[in-house]
């Protein structure tokens, strides 16, 4: 069953993907791509109406349930900055762990208790955060059946020049230092 994802792209390089409904996966954009794994898309309920939320269909014993959201940015571009919100379901209390990683390298992790649908976190990393070519959400819910879930996943997609460009420019920027010297 794949996860169904709306993407939004709002003004500038600001990316929203908002899961408010189960109408899948539109890329708008070619300068970056998602993926998931047992995430699935649910209604209402929770903190925020649609979300994703982790469970493994395939597993044959109980457990967790454990996803992952990768942003992977196309060749040219980067992805910078991270905010995501994680909210609880119903009256049903619960824990669920987050691991962020950028370009395969663990940035922050962080568990979170809830109590039912009336606690929503957003986890916010800002632009501070080192641009990198992808990013992964590893969402962990341990208790089963998922009672967490993930909505409103944002970042931004910086253009790097091509390495002829930035050769340009600093030949450009030494022949005009150079005739404002004369």
């Amino acid at each position: 069953m794949a996860s169904a994802l709306l993407a939004t792209v709002a003004s500038g390089d600001m990316v929203v993907l908002d899961f408010a409904t189960d109408g899948g996966w539109a890329n708008a954009d070619d300068r970056y791509s998602v993926s998931t794994t047992n995430l699935h898309w649910w209604g209402g309920g929770y903190a925020t109406d649609g979300i994703l939320f982790a469970y493994d269909h395939d597993s044959e014993t109980p457990g967790p349930g454990i996803g992952s959201l990768v942003v992977e940015a196309a060749d040219g571009y980067l992805v910078q900055g991270l905010s995501f919100d994680l909210g609880g379901y119903g009256e049903v209390l619960a824990s669920a762990r987050y691991d962020i990683l950028v370009d395969g390298e663990l940035l922050a992790s962080g568990d979170l208790d809830f109590e039912g649908a009336s606690s929503l976190f957003t986890i916010d990393f800002g632009v501070d955060v080192e641009a990198g070519s992808a990013f992964e959400i590893v969402f962990d819910n341990y208790y089963r059946p998922a009672y967490v879930g993930l909505d409103n996943v944002a970042f931004n997609i910086v253009n790097v020049p091509a390495p002829g460009a930035l050769a340009l420019l600093g030949i450009a920027g030494v022949a005009g230092s150079r005739r404002r010297r004369g």
